[in-house]
C-alpha cells in the first residue's frame, strides 16, 4: 500500500526515476487492491464513497489528449501544497533579532536599483548585488569591512582599507543600532553575452562542479504578464581576490537555465532561491494573493526550456524577495512591509517548512525594499531597497539573539 507519507514525498521531491504516469497508476492499484476492497468489507458508506470519488478523480487524470498532446503538466499543476494559515494574525517577534543598523550608504551612481542580494562564497565580509531592469547585465560586490562582534550582537565597524571609509559611529545603550557611513562598492563585473531585462533577484549555493559556489540570477520580472519564458543565468563566482575593480565573466562560463510556468500562464515573481540542500531552485511570485512557488529541480536544463513545477500556495501577497541559509535550514521571504522566517528540519522539503506558521521578524520598511539575504553563518542577515525619491540606499544588518 502506498502510505500518505510516501505520496506526499514524491508529490513534493519527485523522484526523477518516477515518471508522473507511473505514481498516478500506482494510486490507482492501491485503490483498486486495497483501499476499495477494504472499505467495501468494513461497510463503512463514507469511507466507501470517499475511495470511489478519489478513484474517480484518478481515473479522469489522462495523461494524453484524443490527439496525443501531452497533458501531464496539467496533472503536475494539480498536485501541490495550500498553506492555510493567516499571516495577518502572526505579531511581530522581537526575541530573535536585535533591530537593524546600517552598514553604510551604498554611495556609488551605478548601483541605483538595487534588486537582489547574494553572499560569496570566498569570504563573509562580501556580498553581491544587481540592479533592477534596464541596466547593463552586471553584478556589484560589496564590502562590508571587517568588524567585531559587541556583547549584544550589534556590531561596530572599523576603518578599512581599499574603497571603503567609515565613519560617524553611533550607537546607543540598549539594543544597540550601529549606523556606519560607508561607500561599500569594491567592483562590479559584465555577464558576457547575457542582457538584463528584469533581473529581480540572485541567490548563491551549488552548482554542476562539486565544490564550486554558484551564483544565480533570475530575470524573473514580467510586470504585464507577457513574457512566455523566463531565464536564471547561473555561473561560477568570480575571483574577487584579483585586485580589479572591472572585469567580464566569459559567456562560456554563464548557464543559461531558460524555463516557462505550466500551462501558459505568465507570471511576475521577484524571489529566486536556491536549496543548498538539493540545488533544487524556487521561484516565488509577487502579485497574486495566494502568491505561488514554483520548483525548478535539479538538474536544470542548459539546453532545452524547462517547464517549473507548481509545489505550493502561500497566504500572502507582494513578496520582494527570498533567501536560505547556507546550512539550508532558514528561510526569509520579504514583502514591501514584512519579513517572514521558517525554520526547516534536514529531513523535510522547502515546501513542508513553507506549510507551517512562520515568524514575523520587526522590520521598519525601506523606501522600497527588494532584496534579502542571510549571511554566511546564518546568523545575521541583510536587506537593501532600491534608490527611491533621491534616498540613497543602505545596506541593513540583523543579527540573531543568543538563544
Amino acid at each position: 500500500m502506498i502510505q500518505p507519507s510516501t505520496y506526499n514525498r514524491l508529490r513534493n521531491e519527485p523522484d526523477r526515476d518516477t515518471p508522473l504516469v507511473l505514481r498516478i497508476n500506482l494510486l490507482r492499484i492501491n485503490l483498486l487492491r486495497t483501499t476499495l476492497p477494504n472499505s467495501i468489507k468494513s461497510s463503512n458508506k463514507k469511507q466507501l464513497a470517499l475511495t470511489i470519488l478519489a478513484l474517480t478523480i484518478l481515473t479522469s487524470c489522462n495523461l494524453f489528449t484524443a490527439d496525443g498532446q501531452d497533458n501531464s503538466s496539467i496533472i503536475q499543476d494539480q498536485l501541490f501544497e495550500v498553506a492555510t494559515y493567516d499571516v495577518s494574525q502572526i505579531t511581530p517577534d522581537s526575541s530573535l533579532f536585535f533591530s537593524p543598523f546600517s552598514r553604510g550608504d551604498v554611495n556609488a551612481p551605478p548601483v541605483d536599483e538595487a534588486s537582489g542580494l547574494a553572499v560569496s562564497g570566498y569570504s563573509s565580509r562580501y556580498l553581491w548585488t544587481h540592479n533592477d531592469s534596464g541596466d547593463e547585465p552586471r553584478i556589484f560586490l560589496l564590502d562590508l569591512g571587517a568588524d567585531s562582534q559587541g556583547n549584544d550582537g550589534s556590531e561596530t565597524a572599523n576603518n578599512i582599507g581599499g574603497n571603503s571609509t567609515s565613519s560617524n559611529t553611533n550607537s546607543t545603550s540598549s539594543n544597540k543600532t550601529t549606523t556606519t557611513n560607508s561607500t561599500l562598492l569594491a567592483g562590479e563585473w559584465i555577464l558576457e553575452g547575457a542582457s538584463n531585462r528584469d533581473w529581480e533577484d540572485m541567490a548563491a549555493g551549488p552548482g554542476p562542479e562539486e565544490g564550486v559556489h554558484y551564483l544565480y540570477v533570475g530575470e524573473i520580472g514580467d510586470n504585464r504578464a507577457q513574457y512566455d519564458f523566463k531565464i536564471i543565468y547561473r555561473f561560477p563566482e568570480p575571483n574577487i581576490t584579483t585586485n580589479s575593480t572591472t572585469s567580464t565573466i566569459p559567456s562560456q562560463q554563464v548557464d543559461r537555465i531558460l524555463f516557462r510556468y505550466p500551462n501558459g500562464v505568465q507570471m511576475d515573481a521577484e524571489a529566486l532561491l536556491v536549496d543548498p540542500l538539493t540545488t533544487d531552485i524556487y521561484i516565488i511570485t509577487k502579485r497574486e494573493e495566494p502568491v505561488t512557488v514554483y520548483r525548478l529541480a535539479w538538474p536544470q536544463s542548459t539546453d532545452a526550456p524547462m517547464t517549473a513545477d507548481k509545489v505550493a500556495t502561500l497566504p500572502f501577497t507582494q513578496v520582494t524577495a527570498g533567501a536560505i541559509s547556507p546550512n539550508g535550514l532558514q528561510i526569509l521571504l520579504k514583502t514591501y512591509e514584512t519579513i517572514f522566517l521558517w525554520t526547516r528540519n534536514p529531513e523535510e522539503s522547502i515546501v513542508d517548512a513553507l506549510m507551517r506558521p512562520p515568524a514575523r521578524i520587526p522590520y521598519t520598511p525601506e523606501p522600497q525594499g527588494e532584496a534579502i539575504v542571510f549571511g554566511s553563518d546564518g546568523q545575521r542577515f541583510f536587506t537593501l531597497s532600491e534608490e527611491r525619491n533621491n534616498i540613497k540606499p543602505k545596506l541593513y544588518e540583523y543579527r540573531r539573539k543568543e538563544p
